[in-house]
């Protein structure tokens, strides 16, 4: 039954290079005397305290690092088998560690001996590894074991080629708890900080698209430090196992001890423990940005020699990447913060070039987060952009709680690391800009992958937000000098539209919307000067399916000719958000007149508010009062029960338009009234404020 327990462990936990076994102290007689090794006491508050003080650019420390030099010949208990084979056990004890790593700085084992390293109740066993975990510079690094008691135990047969060596040089006293693994189940939510990606080994809310890109990204042990780091891909498809990170995570440290630790997700999606996952260490240096300047380092994974069967059955995804240096509309990103399980923030807003504390110009990406942020340990993650392809990796930003005010991350660009990486990234020259990522090394074809939507692609395996769910054709109805009609043939309901309308003449300047379905079914409409049409529903009704005027669209002009207007930039949704697919433009030819428009506009000049803009605001609307004689007016906002909350202008005003704006900058979200009363007449609008 033990055995079973063991291999189980072994399995889970930490799947480096090992072979089938378990410590020979288990299935031996030996004697209960094991040399024990007790660490020095750590003042744990004063090192919480100098992390709290780390420099910017620092990696996050987790672990108390002890310079040891312990080996099989000066250090622990030796004893001979009857049949000769000997056993060789060291006991390392480190008060109140959460868990215990090691470091060696020669490990060199003949065929046949095994070296395990376990807990003191062994419920955790790492092993057995073997010689086929030396390597060309001796170095190896096993992976944390829980509680403050480590064991580690050596087996050689009397037969061997020479005799083993195992130099440890570290000994890491695990003092946070890093990876809260032990406490199954726990909440101890002080430490999230955005939104999980999985519990208890299942997608959460709102991360299906996000699926692939989630399993590039991995938790990096560098012995006492951690950050995060993600797989990327090269233009040969050819899943050489290219890793990057952050150079402050990697500088001064030896990247043949770094563990990667993938599929780290927690036990449910409220959780801050979770499920180790799998991991592998060892690693070689390819290029670095040797600085903050965009702040890089490739890696390639070399020490692991996991077999291809087990690497793919970890389905490990190599992340494509994205060189452009245009402004991306950023997608996401994907990290372990404070060495929590992994965790993903979302942006839908453009990323904005900008340096690193006042150096160069243009070496980051600045993100400002729609949900969370990161923390100590997202250092080095990648930033995906809406492609889902790799433009950065986290350098840092501003010491503030995730989601307040002034928080946001500096990513180090991509596109600044290319010279130096392309030789590895694209091995064949092809000069590509860009390259999507894969699991298997078969190319990932784009497209929409809902069968609800009616652009369904069954061949598609990552979705490009193509998606739509029904037409909305748009185009010209009857049209004068002074109003253009807005027609729709919709297949889906509508819960907002906006389109632009210009001229190739740019002589026409829109004042205001009215009339058209958009107003038998409540919804507000405004127009800019600069051509922008914008409508929303304020009740939550929408424009059904069917065929009929949208809106009509007054306008002034200031020159006579015969100009082409036309609609462009369509955008319309339905309840769900899901985008409405408007074919294409849409044009018509009009002649203007002045003569004939000044004259008629005398005559069809009528009282009341115009050109409301933009609606929704936030946090100055501007508007226009068209006056038909001169008189005394006023002109006021009231909230929706009535009540008059200010009051924009009293005064006399000559006949004509003028114009004016609201500063609702201390005021909360809601819908208003904007009214203007005069001598005979009252003309009210609705605006909606949104902050």
């Amino acid at each position: 039954m033990r055995k079973i327990q063991i291999l189980f462990i072994i399995g889970f936990m930490f799947a480096q290079t090992t072979v089938e076994g378990i410590p020979k102290s288990y299935i031996h007689s030996t004697s209960n005397r094991v040399m024990k090794t007790i660490m020095p006491d750590i003042d744990v508050d004063q090192l919480l305290l100098e992390d709290k003080n780390a420099a910017p650019g620092t990696p996050f420390r987790y672990g108390k690092i002890f310079d040891v030099d312990y080996s099989l010949n000066n250090s622990g208990t030796w004893e001979v088998l009857d049949d000769g084979d000997k056993i060789w056990r060291l006991e390392i004890h480190s008060k109140y560690a959460y868990s215990i790593g090691i470091e060696y700085d020669y490990f060199h084992l003949p065929e046949g001996a095994e070296f395990y390293v376990y807990n003191a109740d062994q419920t955790i066993i790492h092993g057995a590894y073997s010689h086929l975990n030396n390597q060309q510079d001796y170095l190896f690094a096993t992976p944390l074991v829980q509680g403050d008691t480590i064991i580690l135990e050596y087996y050689e047969p009397s037969n061997v080629d020479f005799e083993g060596e195992i130099y440890l040089s570290e000994v890491i006293h695990d003092y946070r708890n890093i990876m809260n693994v032990f406490d199954n189940g726990g909440n101890d939510n002080n430490r999230i900080c955005a939104t999980n990606t999985h519990g208890d080994g299942e997608l959460c809310p709102g991360v299906e698209p996000y699926e692939m890109v989630i399993n590039a990204t991995s938790w990096l042990d560098m012995g006492g430090f951690i950050c995060s780091g993600s797989m990327v891909n090269n233009t040969n498809y050819d899943l050489t196992k290219y890793y990057m990170t952050a150079w402050h995570c990697t500088s001064g440290d030896n990247p043949s001890t770094f563990r990667f630790y993938f599929n780290y997700g927690a036990h449910n999606c409220n959780a801050d423990s979770g499920n180790w996952g799998f991991g592998l260490y060892g690693s070689q240096q390819l290029a670095t940005s040797n600085g903050m300047d965009s702040d890089w380092t490739l890696l390639q994974i070399t020490h692991s020699n996991i077999p291809d069967d087990l690497w793919d059955s970890w389905e490990i995804f190599y992340a494509g990447w994205n060189r452009s240096t245009d402004n991306p509309i950023v997608s996401c990103a994907i990290h372990h913060p404070g060495g929590s399980p992994k965790r993903i923030n979302f942006d839908d807003d453009i990323a904005y070039s900008a340096s690193w504390n006042q150096g160069d110009p243009g070496t980051h990406w600045r993100v400002f987060w729609d949900n969370g942020g990161t923390q100590g340990g997202s250092s080095g993650c990648p930033l995906y952009d809406e492609n889902f392809r790799l433009i950065g990796v986290l350098s840092g930003g501003p010491d503030v709680p995730c989601g307040d005010t002034g928080s946001y991350d500096l990513y180090g660009k991509f596109d600044r690391a290319w010279d130096d990486v392309k030789q590895w990234l694209d091995p064949g020259d092809t000069g590509a800009m860009f390259v999507d990522g894969t699991y298997n090394g078969e190319i990932i074809i784009q497209g929409c992958t809902d069968p609800d939507a009616e652009n369904y692609n069954s061949d598609a395996n990552i979705d490009d937000g193509s998606c739509f769910y029904g037409l909305a054709d748009i185009y010209f109805g009857d049209v004068s000098y002074e109003s253009l009609g807005i027609m729709t043939f919709n297949t889906a309901e509508i819960a907002q539209f906006e389109f632009q309308v210009s001229d190739d003449l740019n002589l026409i300047t829109l004042s205001s919307a009215y009339g058209g379905l958009a107003d038998e079914n409540d919804f507000i409409v405004s127009t800019s000067q600069d051509g922008y049409v914008i409508g929303t529903s304020l009740s939550g009704t929408t424009i059904p399916i069917g065929e009929g005027t949208l809106t009509n669209l007054a306008f002034s002009f200031s020159e006579s000719g015969m100009t082409e207007v036309c609609i462009s930039d369509q955008v319309f949704s339905d309840i769900n958000g899901n985008e409405i697919l408007v074919p294409g433009e849409s044009c018509t030819s009009l002649e203007l007149n002045t003569e004939l428009s000044i004259e008629d506009s005398i005559d069809n000049l009528e009282f009341g508010i115009s050109n409301v803009y933009p609606n929704p605001f936030n946090p100055l609307v501007n508007f226009d009062i068209q006056l038909v004689e001169t008189e005394k007016i006023n002109i006021n906002i009231y909230d929706l029960r009535g009540n008059k909350i200010t009051n924009i202008y009293s005064g006399i005003l000559q006949y004509g338009n003028h114009s004016f704006n609201w500063d609702a900058t201390n005021f909360s979200t809601g819908l208003y009234i904007i009214q203007c009363e005069g001598k005979n007449s009252i003309s009210n609008q609705k605006v909606l404020l949104m902050k």
